[in-house]
């Protein structure tokens, strides 16, 4: 399960994701997102989520996904909370994937929500 809620006077929509998350899911945030008058900053939290349904593949897919709508952010920034070990890989794979593609958004991988709220107030 995917659940958003903004933050305007910060810039900042949260997606909290809990239990098993898919490529499908995380594909109809990314689209609502951007359906919208994105925020610059986002925060992807994804302490209580289950990712094994992700494989590498689906997060190349989801990374080209993402650079392509991500045209409204220049300057934005995108920090995912990854604690558990297999959340981080592959969401450290998704910020090289974007590095690679030139994304207009900024992406960067945190343990905890701490230290991704102190990266998007900089």
């Amino acid at each position: 399960m995917v659940e958003s809620r903004s933050d305007l006077t910060r810039g900042l929509t949260e997606y909290t994701c809990t239990g098993v998350v898919d490529r499908a899911e995380i594909t109809d945030a990314v689209d609502g997102f951007y359906a919208d008058t994105p925020t610059p900053n986002v925060i992807w939290d994804l302490a209580d989520a289950n990712v094994s349904a992700l494989s590498a593949a689906d997060v190349e897919v989801l990374a080209d996904h993402t650079v392509s709508r991500a045209h409204s952010r220049d300057e934005g920034k995108t920090a995912i909370i990854a604690p558990k070990d297999m959340g981080y890989g592959l969401s450290r794979m998704f910020q090289t994937f974007t590095d690679l593609a030139k994304h207009q958004a900024a992406v960067r991988v945190f343990r905890t929500r701490d230290d991704a709220l102190e990266w998007i107030d900089e």
